[in-house]
């Protein structure tokens, strides 16, 4: 009996292995429509644009950087 027991519980376990091995998680954008990206470091607020990014307040454009 205990080993019957053992066997079908090993099944039980596999079988949710199997199973639930094939979900994924879906990551989705926001549609809000906000491009904007900002971060809070020690020096203050930081926000990146589609064309360039605000450190300090100071706005530098993407070929500044190049």
């Amino acid at each position: 009996m205990k080993k019957l027991t053992s066997r079908v519980l090993s099944f039980i376990l596999i079988l949710s292995m199997v199973l639930t091995s094939g979900f994924t998680s879906m990551a989705s954008e926001s549609s809000t429509g906000n491009q904007n990206v900002s971060q809070k470091t020690s020096t203050g607020i930081n926000y990146l644009t589609e064309t360039g990014v605000y450190i300090n307040g100071v706005y530098y454009t993407k070929e500044q950087f190049i």
